[in-house]
């Protein structure tokens, strides 16, 4: 019976893992950039007075790391909850940890009263939702990665033809955002252009653009982007070297995934081999059995 009893909490517990990160994080994030226009306004969340309240758990010299790295963190993955603190982002998972922690061990003593195991498993679990909130940003923030290492190099592609056409930096920007109104790259760039036009310089906005990425090699492009502005350099022929260095990199991350593929394609490639010696093999194996040879 507690075998049983065991089993439906685990799966309870999924379930709530589950909804809580895959719909709870979704609509936080949403709730933020409705209410509060994109700034930091953590009472406009879903229990933002608990929120804000255990955030300041966090807000000693002991946690300074954590906190800065979690900021970080939600940076680099593009604010997905919006613009959360790193405090209040761990809040958020302190949170969840105890829900989740509470959930069982009320069921559990229910149950079978008071135990060790009553104690232990919603622990367990409460460490797991923990670990999974922040599996989960940083599966976000390789994500955002991957999709800005696919489009910058298109993006530096227009910019050239379009520069080439007469028109501008900023132009060039805002002609790519019309085009492209949604997607991480979008949103670095509507940043950009928001700073430029409250008075930042070009070489400014990018070098905080480049800040805010973790992707190898669009920072090493943005960094020589900036370095030939700096320099003097015209801004087409900067362009035009980085659309160069792009459709290098663009080649070498295409070969990378074509060697990935080939490693991932052994597995269902023995497998299929496999099924075909059983499906060629099995027959004659069973008419050897009947004939009596085996």
């Amino acid at each position: 019976m507690m075998a049983w009893l065991i089993v439906a909490c685990v799966f309870f517990s999924v379930f709530f893992v589950v909804v809580s990160l895959g719909t709870g994080i979704k609509t936080v994030s949403q709730s933020v950039r409705n209410h509060s226009g994109g700034h930091s306004d953590v009472l406009k969340l879903p229990m933002g007075g608990v929120i804000a309240a255990t955030s300041t758990l966090f807000s000693g010299d002991i946690w300074r790391d954590a906190v800065s790295k979690s900021e970080t963190r939600l940076i680099m993955a593009g604010n997905p909850g919006g613009k959360l603190s790193g405090a209040q982002y761990l809040a958020i998972l302190l949170l969840a940890s105890v829900a989740m922690f509470t959930f069982n061990f009320v069921i559990l003593v229910i149950i079978g009263g008071v135990s060790i195991l009553a104690f232990f498993f919603p622990l367990f679990f409460a460490i797991c939702t923990f670990i999974i909130g922040n599996m989960w940003l940083d599966s976000v923030i390789a994500d955002r990665k991957k999709f800005l290492e696919r489009e910058f190099p298109y993006f530096i592609d227009m910019c050239v033809m379009v520069m080439g056409a007469g028109s501008t930096f900023s132009q060039a920007i805002k002609i790519y955002l019309g085009e492209n109104p949604a997607g991480p790259l979008s949103a670095e760039l509507r940043n950009v252009a928001s700073e430029i036009d409250y008075g930042k310089s070009l070489t400014e906005a990018l070098t905080s653009m480049e800040s805010r990425i973790d992707s190898v090699g669009v920072s090493n492009a943005l960094k020589a982007f900036v370095q030939g502005l700096k320099m003097g350099t015209p801004v087409i022929d900067t362009l035009d070297e980085q659309a160069d260095a792009m459709r290098f990199m663009r080649s070498q991350i295409a070969e990378r995934v074509g060697e990935e593929m080939k490693i991932r394609m052994q597995g269902p490639a023995m497998l299929l081999l496999v099924a075909v010696l059983i499906l060629i093999l099995g027959p004659a194996a069973v008419n050897l059995q009947d004939s009596g040879i085996f």
